[in-house]
């Protein structure tokens, strides 16, 4: 690849992201750029706590089987560090503002590692911008992923059993991009797919809000 399409790949995993976290810590909600740091550290903290029961699992269990508890690991401890976090003294009372900054702030700092740091440290002189694509459109999707989780879970601090929603969600929506993948072999059509999803997952969650608030 040439420099220019790194930086293209760079930017389209990160920009939008990254520019509707600044607007919402600038513009929207001045006061909660904190919950942003609060999303960064809560899943460095959560992929710490949950690398040794993976790599304890790697080489004994089924590659299938190690994909669904993989799935659904990330939803447990990623959905409890959240609920920790919102639960916390530090957190009174947490709006829907500082839920927002923190799936913001979540998967901001999920794609620098998982797609920006990969992009830049390795060499991908034998791929082209079109193979790598879908993985920065993912990086997308998944910021959006965040943000609903963290609605969810924000809602669970007084009925927690969203936090259970958010939990088999998040472990269902891995799995369900897992099997399209695997069925299609398309990686364009796992991201058309994974869009749909997390589409009717934010109208979804837009509808709870509404009620939510009206209670």
């Amino acid at each position: 690849m040439t420099l220019l399409e790194v930086i293209t790949l760079l930017m389209l995993s990160l920009v939008p992201s990254l520019s509707a976290l600044i607007y919402a810590v600038v513009v929207r909600w001045k006061s909660d750029w904190v919950f942003s740091i609060l999303g960064g550290s809560g899943w460095l903290i959560a992929l710490l706590l949950r690398v040794p029961l993976l790599y304890l699992l790697l080489n004994n269990v089924e590659e299938s089987t190690y994909l669904i508890i993989a799935s659904y690991a990330a939803g447990i401890f990623e959905e409890s560090i959240r609920y920790l976090i919102l639960r916390s003294p530090v957190v009174r009372n947490p709006r829907i503002g500082n839920a927002i900054v923190l799936g913001l702030g979540w998967g901001v700092t999920e794609a620098l590692f998982i797609y920006v740091i990969p992009i830049l440290t390795y060499p991908y002189n034998n791929h082209n911008i079109l193979e790598l694509l879908p993985g920065a459109i993912e990086r997308n999707i998944a910021v959006v992923a965040h943000t609903i989780f963290s609605v969810l879970v924000m809602v669970s601090v007084s009925n927690v059993k969203y936090l259970l929603v958010a939990i088999i969600t998040h472990g269902t929506l891995n799995i369900a991009g897992i099997t399209i993948l695997k069925i299609t072999g398309d990686a364009w059509v796992t991201e058309a797919f994974l869009a749909i999803i997390v589409t009717v997952l934010a109208l979804a969650t837009a509808i709870m809000i509404r009620r939510y608030r009206q209670q």
